[in-house]
């Protein structure tokens, strides 16, 4: 509903925006008279960057490879057993930062950020693996329970849980 509410502000039609697909119009007519107002002062890219910067840890990420796509880990330290494997052609700060919202309690931690040419295989590959670690240990948790992810750098000796 945010982005019918904003298409005008942003130049575009309620109709480019739903093309043609049903949405709640009543719902989001109320709202069109004060689209825009509670918009965000414009702050520059250097501004946008370390907003970003400063929301996402990156002390302890594993930089590999060279490519113009990134496979990306992260995680919370207040959650060690769980970790978010992702793909994108953008910078995975940026990536990260979009999936996160206020009411994360932890800052999200950048673990792993890998430069390829060929996302899609890389993350299907680690994908694979922490299933197939998941399956040997019985559990629904990855891995030895003894020992310390090898994405974790040591925050903990609790294995990791993964999600897609």
């Amino acid at each position: 509903m945010k982005y019918i509410t904003n298409a005008p502000v942003n130049g575009f039609t309620v109709e480019q925006v739903t093309q043609g697909q049903p949405y709640p119009s009543a719902d989001v007519a109320q709202y069109l008279a004060t689209a825009g107002s509670d918009a965000e002062p414009d702050i520059s890219d250097n501004e946008a960057l370390k907003k970003i910067a400063e929301a996402v840890d990156t002390t302890d990420v594993l930089r590999l490879g060279e490519g113009d796509k990134f496979v990306y880990a992260f995680g919370y330290r207040c959650a060690p057993d769980r970790l978010k494997i992702g793909l994108t052609k953008n910078d995975p700060l940026e990536h990260v930062f979009a999936q996160i919202n206020s009411s994360t309690r932890d800052k999200p931690v950048l673990l792993l950020e890998i430069e390829t040419h060929d996302c899609n295989s890389i993350e299907r590959a680690l994908h694979a693996i922490l299933a197939v670690s998941r399956r040997k240990s019985r559990s629904p948790y990855i891995g030895d329970p003894t020992r310390t992810s090898p994405f974790s750098n040591n925050w903990s000796n609790k294995p990791i849980r993964w999600s897609r």
